[in-house]
């Protein structure tokens, strides 16, 4: 059972690292409104189309975590003098499921109201007019800020996860949050060109 204990986390910290595309997706997106005008061109379609055919996997991705995370529960309460009640009784494993589930929410409104609409927007991705980019570019920021909160959660998720397993002080845990909160707020405002800087 202890082989099993540990092929379910490496499983679910490699599905965990999946969950940094919020941060790549937002380097792409700065890197778009760095280049400038015109809206519409190939670069906007080469953009799009890496967005939108991320999503899938990404709902792949969460539901690998979701299931392998109730997997590693039942094989650790089979291995070890643990109940389910010491796992759901941890605060910080509620919370990572709580945030899962509202990435999944968030990552659904995306993919079936947001991006739809500004695929229809673009159309052809020929010439466009005024209201339709203003519109492009609203809805825009609109992605470009649900990015930035589903890094802030897919990254505090992470933080809790190990505070589950190794259990370090509330202190600890508010800063790292707080650090990680500090680094979503610095990729959605900037190319973070230098990384962490």
């Amino acid at each position: 059972m202890e082989s099993l204990v540990n092929i379910l986390l490496v499983v679910h910290v490699v599905a965990a690292m999946t969950m940094a595309w919020p941060y790549y997706a937002l380097a792409a997106v700065n890197q778009r409104v760095a280049l400038g005008p015109p809206l519409g061109d190939r670069t906007d379609r080469y953009m799009e189309n890496i967005l939108k055919n991320r999503t899938i996997a990404c709902f792949v991705f969460q539901g690998t975590i979701l299931i392998g995370g109730f997997l590693l529960i039942w094989a650790r309460v089979q291995s070890t003098p643990l109940t389910y009640a010491d796992f759901f009784g941890d605060w910080a494993i509620i919370a990572k499921i709580a945030i899962l589930l509202v990435m999944a929410g968030m990552l659904s409104w995306v993919y079936f109201s947001v991006q739809p609409v500004i695929d229809r927007l673009f159309g052809d991705y020929g010439e466009l007019d005024e209201a339709a980019k203003k519109q492009i570019m609203a809805l825009r920021v609109r992605r470009k800020k649900m990015a930035s909160v589903c890094m802030f959660l897919a990254f505090t998720a992470a933080v809790l996860g190990v505070e589950s397993a190794v259990g370090f002080p509330a202190w600890l845990t508010a800063a790292l949050v707080a650090a990680v909160a500090l680094w979503a707020w610095r990729s959605y405002s900037s190319r973070t060109a230098y990384g962490w800087v």
